[in-house]
């Protein structure tokens, strides 16, 4: 029996690893994210976080017209901090809830709809507590809707 050497063995000591295969020379990689190549990798994954944040930050400014929340740098970097933490989370626990994502997207969209209420209460003078709360919720829901055909692509 002949045995081929493929590549060289790649170790990782992390439990979810990325590794770059170049068939050329056999070689094994380890990928970080302070390297370049992890970004063209996920560059796609990139792109569409920040047309994400880009989007959710039009359409909740928008909505958030009528209610007239001030100041809008409240809006503006709740918005921010709170989509990229819901992506964050979004991307470290897909693989363990892939068949239940949107469950799961369900349950971070109120952990978020209750950290943009408390940052809209302490920070946004503008607003009621019954107003806060009905802007935090039409702005989610609207967003996450918008959301859901870049989903079901997943």
């Amino acid at each position: 029996m002949m045995k081929t050497k493929v590549s060289d063995q790649g170790t990782n000591d992390k439990f979810n690893g990325m590794v770059l295969f170049d068939a050329q020379s056999g070689s094994v990689e380890n990928i970080t994210m302070l390297d370049k190549e992890f970004y063209i990798l996920y560059y796609q994954t990139i792109l569409y976080l920040l047309l994400s944040v880009a989007i959710t930050l039009v359409v909740e400014i928008l909505i958030s017209l009528p209610f007239k929340v001030k100041p809008l740098k409240v809006l503006v970097l709740a918005n921010i901090a709170t989509q990229i933490l819901l992506h964050t989370v979004s991307f470290l626990t897909y693989r363990f809830f892939s068949f239940f994502f949107i469950f799961a997207l369900l349950i971070y969209e109120i952990i978020i709809w209750a950290i943009e209420y408390v940052i809209y209460k302490k920070f946004a003078k503008s607003l009621s507590g019954k107003s806060i709360g009905l802007y935090v919720f039409i702005a989610n829901l609207v967003s996450m809707l918008l959301s859901i055909p870049a989903i079901a692509k997943m």
